[in-house]
């Protein structure tokens, strides 16, 4: 079983619940609003007890990291964010907004190769095709850093150009990514 479940709310649209399984943590938070709409409470079974404020405390910071690392795009309201999957395995950068793009960082690099790198997928748009949503087989680039970019919304060559650019100045440059560091 996985320490940490993280789940839409069966209850409330646009909410989400985060459980962290060992311990009987439960954080309910509104998609994008994670600091500011934050309810915690236990299960029954919870192995945190009542005055333990420090090992409280512990597990729910903790579950916080958690989230931070793997799912960001969820939880803030930020352009942009950077996650690694659940495993550690795969590092990736979000594009929040319109339109929505997610690029999987195979090999480790430093931010500037890796913006190097970003510029060259760029150059490969089509900026007469419409790119529909899922169509990374389009834009995968095969030499190192190798990258694989996910389209979330259908767009245009064009716009995805434009957006390509803006995507490429949010990787910082002092940080080395892929293989779940940074």
């Amino acid at each position: 079983m996985k320490k940490y479940v993280l789940e839409k709310s069966k209850d409330r649209d646009g909410w989400w619940v985060f459980t962290d399984t060992e311990f009987g943590a439960v954080i309910q938070f509104e998609e994008r609003k994670y600091n500011e709409t934050q309810h915690v409470t236990f299960l029954a079974d919870s192995k945190l007890q009542e005055g333990d404020e420090m090992n409280i405390a512990r597990v729910l910071r903790k579950m916080g990291e958690w989230i931070v690392r793997h799912h960001a795009s969820l939880c803030f309201t930020n352009r942009y964010a950077y996650e690694w999957s659940e495993d550690n395995a795969r590092c990736f950068m979000i594009r929040k907004i319109i339109p929505r793009l997610r690029l999987e960082i195979l090999d480790e690099c430093d931010g500037g190769t890796l913006r190097a790198a970003m510029v060259h997928l760029r150059k490969s748009v089509d900026k007469n095709a419409t790119y529909a949503h899922g169509c990374t087989e389009y834009l995968t680039r095969e030499i190192f850093p190798r990258l694989r970019l996910e389209i979330l919304d259908e767009c245009d060559g064009r716009t995805l150009s434009a957006a390509l650019v803006h995507f490429r100045k949010s990787a910082h440059r002092n940080f080395i990514y892929a293989n779940g560091k940074r």
